[in-house]
């Protein structure tokens, strides 16, 4: 059996990895960055930020543990940034290394279904490649939403996406949305 599954988030390479595992010849086509959402714009980045942030609230407290510390701290957030990005770029290839041990063939692209059993596949380094399947399971994860009164110019209005790459911390902010990243960010 031939399981193609579009979409390489958690819900996607899980179950891709699964079906391998399971003796299926397992598909998985990604357009983007292995681990969708969660591990490179979301729920992975964001804990990075916050790691940062409470070792520095840890920092700032040091007299509350009686720890004298010379001068002040300060934080170099395109250092912060940079230490996300490790840490996101670390777990992409864990992820690719993981589907590679299980005979997952990942293909990079842009999955679209043409019919119960076909997915054609726009792919990045350009043509198409049809793919014939036995199951087509679509994990296409998420992307920011944005009101439409509110139009995306990536300086002043951005997405979570971009503020997730600002090498520099804003002096201030407006979060719309309370969802897990939202939150996170803020």
């Amino acid at each position: 059996m031939k399981i193609t599954v579009i979409g390489s988030g958690p819900g996607g390479y899980e179950t891709a990895i699964y079906a391998a595992k399971c003796g299926a010849e397992a598909v998985l086509i990604e357009k983007g960055s292995v681990g969708g959402t969660c591990l490179n714009v979301g729920c992975i980045p964001t804990k990075a930020l916050l790691a940062a942030s409470d070792a520095m609230n840890v920092i700032q407290k040091s007299k509350e543990f009686a720890i004298t510390l010379d001068g002040t701290a300060t934080q170099d957030y395109a250092g912060v940034i940079a230490r996300k990005d490790k840490v996101v770029t670390g777990l992409v290839s864990g992820v690719e290394y993981t589907l590679n041990a299980n005979g997952v063939k990942l293909v990079r692209g842009f999955g679209s279904v043409k019919d119960k059993n076909t997915v054609v596949v726009k792919l990045t380094e350009g043509g198409e490649e049809e793919i014939k399947t036995d199951a087509i399971i679509l994990a296409t994860g998420s992307v920011p939403t944005t009101p439409g009164f509110l139009p995306v110019d990536g300086e002043t209005i951005i997405t979570s996406n971009e503020m997730l790459s600002l090498t520099t911390m804003p002096k201030s902010m407006i979060i719309i949305g309370g969802g897990v990243i939202g939150c996170e960010i803020g």
